[in-house]
């Protein structure tokens, strides 16, 4: 989990972690001075300066105590806001969705975790976001659902989440959640009609709600060959040299690794980069869009894989490894990109390419329209997040934190 926003700066805590038995009790107290200093700057804002003031008597007199009696009963903080979901595990897919949660909540101060902290932590937050990915219906969010609608005392958001399968016991527990929720965002209609309910809002995944690089190489002329990128948790079935032989009509083969992190994260036994790297030894060590550009068309088993290819304008064909592949070519009338089993790959292979040109506007078609859902998705993010209310402290919270902070810094 990244740093919490009320945590000390890391380097001052190691160093007091590290080294508090070389240091003398006068630098152990300074030390404590600090943190207490940066944990009182985050708790609470500084009032109004002396020279702030004077400038208001001086700009409008008459209404001073008009325009800053409000601010002696409460004040408005900025918004914390946590998001939960599979960060942090050098997948290439969950970035891009962290990329683009960090656009769509831009000015805000946002904590990013893999795991769900408990309830009183939480509460500490003044939203939740759940998303994106496939975390319906196993993650605990949505597994103990009613629990968490009657306990959670903060506003909270379920944005581009889809489902792996479907969970009779789960969707009724997650009911209470979309009940409440301030935004529950799906981003297919499989997901959204096994969870049946009117709330529910289906639309594109997060990644095309926010700019990418890649937007302006779309009018360069695609390359040669074919941009390749696997799933550790299948190779048994799709083995990387069975799928490079069947990929011999469009040549050379790009590997484009998605998963870099430690196997056990994806339950497999060894990640992306390493099945390729054990056939082609000039694989990237470390995730680029590099591959796809090279690329006239791509062959992905990951999802993200499917939707960079698209937003490229490359055609792409789709392994059916996962529910959410086999669910968006249905949805988004690109069956004949859908390849059911390796053993079909060499015939879909070449019937691409022999057919470049017209996949290309395929894929240039589908970008347009994505593209177009995703900007409306994202306004509508914006405006649910911008209509609830600030959090707000009592003023006498935050004089007692201005003064203790200032005595602290006499201290130290």
């Amino acid at each position: 989990m990244q740093q919490c926003p009320w945590s000390p700066p890391l380097p001052v805590h190691r160093q007091a972690h590290d080294h508090d038995r070389q240091r003398d009790p006068g630098s152990l107290l300074q030390t404590l001075c600090i943190v207490l200093r940066h944990q009182l700057a985050r708790a609470a804002p500084p009032l109004l300066s002396p020279a702030g003031l004077q400038r208001c008597r001086s700009a409008n007199q008459s209404n001073f105590w008009h325009s800053v009696r409000p601010h002696l009963t409460q004040i408005q903080i900025d918004m914390n806001i946590l998001v939960v979901g599979f960060y942090g595990v050098l997948n290439a897919g969950d970035d891009l969705l962290q990329n683009a949660l960090t656009w769509l909540f831009q000015g805000y101060r946002l904590t990013f975790t893999r795991t769900l902290p408990h309830q009183e932590a939480i509460q500490q937050f003044d939203l939740l976001v759940v998303g994106g990915g496939s975390l319906w219906p196993q993650h605990s969010f949505f597994a103990l659902g009613d629990d968490y609608a009657r306990s959670l005392r903060i506003p909270y958001m379920v944005l581009g989440v889809s489902a792996r399968s479907y969970d009779k016991e789960t969707a009724r527990r997650t009911r209470a959640l979309i009940d409440r929720a301030v935004l529950f965002h799906v981003r297919d209609m499989q997901t959204a009609q096994w969870l049946d309910h009117p709330k529910v809002h289906s639309g594109p995944d997060l990644f095309w709600t926010a700019p990418w690089f890649g937007d302006s190489k779309i009018t360069s002329m695609p390359g040669n060959g074919i941009a390749f990128a696997p799933r550790s948790t299948v190779h048994a079935e799709w083995a990387v040299a069975t799928c490079m032989k069947a990929l011999q009509p469009f040549g050379q083969v790009h590997p484009w690794p998605f998963f870099y992190g430690d196997p056990r994260a994806d339950n497999a036994t060894a990640n992306d980069f390493d099945l390729l790297h054990a056939e082609i030894e000039q694989t990237p060590q470390s995730f680029t869009f590099e591959p796809l550009f090279l690329s006239a068309a791509a062959f992905t088993m990951r999802y993200h894989g499917l939707l960079c290819a698209l937003r490229a304008g490359r055609p792409v064909l789709v392994g059916d490894t996962h529910a959410k592949l086999e669910i968006f070519c249905r949805e988004n009338g690109l069956p004949s990109w859908h390849v059911s089993s390796p053993a079909a790959l060499a015939g879909k292979a070449q019937d691409l390419r022999n057919n470049l040109e017209s996949g290309r506007n395929i894929a240039l078609n589908l970008r347009t329209k994505l593209l177009a859902e995703g900007q409306s998705l994202a306004q509508l993010v914006r405006e649910r997040t911008k209509a609830l209310p600030p959090r707000k402290i009592p003023i006498h919270r935050v004089f007692l934190a201005n003064q203790l902070r200032n005595v602290l810094a006499r201290i130290s």
